[in-house]
This record gives C-alpha cells, structure tokens and sequence, in this order.
C-alpha cells in the first residue's frame, strides 16, 4: 500500500525499501511483480536484496542452479526517468 510503482502491472503492488530492509530484499514487490520467474527482486544495484546475494553464494558453491537473471529489456522499462508502461512476459 505504500510505496512506488516502478512498473505498470495490472496488480497494486508497490516497491518499499524500508519493507525491503526489513525483509532482505521481498520489499521490491513490483518489481517481482513485473518479472517474477527471476531470483533477484532488486532489480537495480542500490536496489539492496540479500535474498539474492545468498542464493549466488550458493549457486557458486553449487547448492543453487539455473538462477534466472532479470532481461535487459525489463530492466529498460524500469530506468529511472521513462515513462512505465505494460508489458507480458
């Protein structure tokens, strides 16, 4: 409920870098909202989310595999500065 909305998803979801904090990194929920088949909900670098630092620890100690990464055109349309807009994946 509170938050910003980084992608224009049919849902309310909103990303909360308090809630994210809190949560290592569930409080990107827009952002799993947009792309949620990747392992990283922060999308961007100052986007902090430990749950995914973990699993590429334990992807390099090959406890994890076949991690999904966000694609670069998903990561286009949530650039600060453009407008959102909808998208299928």
């Amino acid at each position: 409920m509170v938050g910003r909305r980084r992608y224009d998803t049919p849902d309310s979801s909103r990303n909360n870098w308090v809630l994210a904090l809190l949560t290592f990194g569930e409080g990107w929920h827009n952002n799993h909202h947009r792309y949620p088949t990747s392992a990283r909900q922060g999308f961007f670098w100052w986007e902090f989310d430990l749950t995914h630092c973990i699993l590429v620890l334990l992807s390099w100690l090959g406890l994890v595999r076949d991690l999904r990464p966000v694609p670069s055109r998903v990561l286009e349309e949530g650039r600060p500065g453009l407008p959102t807009r909808q998208g299928s994946d």
